[in-house]
């Protein structure tokens, strides 16, 4: 399966939150295997989040019970340009905000990549079709490494995302 994705947020506005995403996932026995890339930018200021994952998954049936797991790797990487930000310091009362006025703000970094993972377990009992009462029970894990990202705070996690279903 190959999926495509695109957004366009608040066109109105001059320079609109944009979304660009593929995915893909394929079966092959027990075996599943995916991959995505995302792309986020929004602004004037060209803030951009990219996000590119590769997951693996493995299915174990014993009886009518099937557990599930799955793992995800993957990176992050969040940049901006400050050539196209005005900052608080080129504001001048006789001019307003001026973006040609000279910054004091200085960025050790206006890019940065890290590692990011996730895994994910889930359970079912019967047959997908065949069974009318089909239960299932599923928990996962995102950011386990809660990859920084920030530029300029020194803690600033992106935090752990659990989520269950049943």
């Amino acid at each position: 399966r190959l999926t495509m994705l695109y957004r366009n947020q608040w066109s109105s506005v001059m320079s609109p939150f944009k979304t660009q995403g593929l995915f893909f996932d394929k079966q092959v026995s027990k075996v599943g295997l995916g991959a995505n890339l995302v792309n986020n930018s929004s602004g004037d200021a060209g803030i951009r989040q990219l996000f590119l994952n590769g997951q693996i998954s493995y299915r174990f049936a014993f009886g009518k019970n099937v557990i599930a797991s799955g793992l995800q790797v993957g990176l992050i990487q969040k940049s901006f340009d400050p050539s196209k930000m005005t900052f608080d310091d080129q504001y001048t009362p006789d001019q307003g905000a001026n973006p040609t006025n000279p910054t004091s703000e200085t960025f050790s970094y206006t890019k940065l990549t890290r590692p990011d993972f996730g895994g994910g377990l889930l359970w079912t009992y019967g047959h997908p079709g065949k069974e009318k009462f089909y239960p299932y029970a599923g928990i996962s894990l995102q950011h386990i490494n809660q990859p920084k990202e920030s530029f300029i705070e020194e803690n600033n996690f992106i935090p752990r995302k659990l989520t269950a279903n049943a």
